[in-house]
């Protein structure tokens, strides 16, 4: 058996890869849906989608076999990086020099047949293949190549997709955090009902909770107090979009009590011209409170 060159880049090759988050991740149906396809087109009993890490191959999806990881050294695919703009087909494993007494070959899944063209990166890394497998020799049709060539590239699409999804779910659950332990309310104000958030901390200073607020959008605006009502109206109506506004004015709490606070947002448009605020509201009432005995203090 002939063992698998190491790649020249492999260092920034396993870097590459490493930064995708995709190893040791759940089965996911799009990638089902590609071996499932590669399978049906190259009419084989396996199909894998395999990403080769330092010292494995790992299936991120599997068709025909019921492990999810072999050995790197024993691998097809990881012969396969090595020509990273080919297809590697090997007819009948048994009569080929390089596999012919391979453990996958003279033992389960006892392959013969492989096909196998390498999931490339944007750079040019070869993070893995999608590979087609049974277990008696085959040859590809012209057409059958090409296809497994598509599909090798949907592969890395989805493989980003998948990175770039879960950067924004990990922002996502940054922010929740951030917002869980802030004093203020974090705050995204607008007539539409899906733009509407509100941090945990408004259910501590008001009263009301993040669904209150999601079910009735004008809620916050019919909480400030009359005297101050038309005058955030009117900063609202007159700024303009990434213009940022400070405002200090009176709100009611669920009790019916009035807490002073300061508001400091931003007007935004969304790409559908959906307009909405966003911003911070800070509870200052305790300053006022001492702001007004210390000026009572200074006339007494």
């Amino acid at each position: 058996m002939k063992l698998p060159e190491i790649p020249k880049n492999e260092t920034e090759r396993l870097a590459a890869l490493h930064k995708y988050g995709i190893l040791d991740t759940e089965f996911d149906e799009k990638f089902d849906a590609l071996t499932q396809l590669a399978s049906q087109i190259c009419n084989t009993k396996i199909a894998l989608i395999s990403l080769i890490d330092e010292n494995r191959q790992w299936f991120k999806s599997v068709i025909g076999l019921k492990v999810r990881q072999t050995a790197r050294g024993i691998s097809f695919c990881s012969h396969a990086i090595n020509q990273p703009f080919e297809l590697l087909e090997v007819q009948d494993a048994s009569q080929d020099e390089r596999f012919f007494d391979n453990p996958l070959v003279i033992g389960d899944p006892y392959i013969r047949f492989y096909a196998g063209f390498p999931v490339l990166d944007k750079q040019g890394f070869a993070l893995g293949t999608l590979c087609v497998i049974d277990t008696v020799p085959k040859k590809l049709t012209t057409t059958q190549k090409s296809a497994l060539k598509l599909l090798a590239k949907q592969v890395y699409h989805f493989i980003e997709l998948h990175s770039n999804t879960q950067s924004i779910e990990n922002e996502r659950q940054s922010f929740k955090r951030f917002a869980a332990l802030s004093p203020s309310i974090i705050y995204r104000h607008s007539s539409h009902k899906h733009l509407i958030y509100h941090s945990p901390k408004v259910e501590d200073l008001l009263g009301y909770t993040q669904i209150d607020f999601k079910n009735n959008p004008n809620l916050w605006m019919k909480l400030i107090h009359k005297d101050d009502v038309n005058r955030v109206k009117e900063a609202f109506k007159n700024t303009k979009i990434n213009q940022k506004i400070n405002l200090t004015y009176r709100i009611q709490t669920k009790d019916q009590s009035w807490l002073w606070v300061n508001d400091i947002g931003i007007s935004l448009k969304t790409k559908n011209n959906y307009f909405f605020k966003e911003g911070v509201v800070t509870n200052i009432t305790e300053t006022i409170k001492n702001k007004d005995v210390f000026l009572k203090t200074n006339k007494s």
